[in-house]
């Protein structure tokens, strides 16, 4: 979801996934998990490519 292929919805669908996560994030064993998931690459992969400035807030 955080590459969508779709012209028209990519920008709510990351804006979506960017914020469950967030929102999920909240004790030690939910950070392994997505550091075992490879999450925070994809999400740093994701911030030093985007322009949009709610996307990069939303990852920080």
């Amino acid at each position: 979801m955080l590459y969508s292929s779709d012209s028209e919805g990519w920008k709510k669908e990351r804006a979506w996934i960017v914020r469950m996560l967030a929102d999920r994030m909240v004790g030690t064993g939910y950070w392994r998990v997505l550091r075992r998931r490879h999450g925070w690459d994809l999400l740093a992969r994701l911030w030093q490519r985007e322009d949009d400035a709610g996307t990069r807030l939303g990852i920080l």
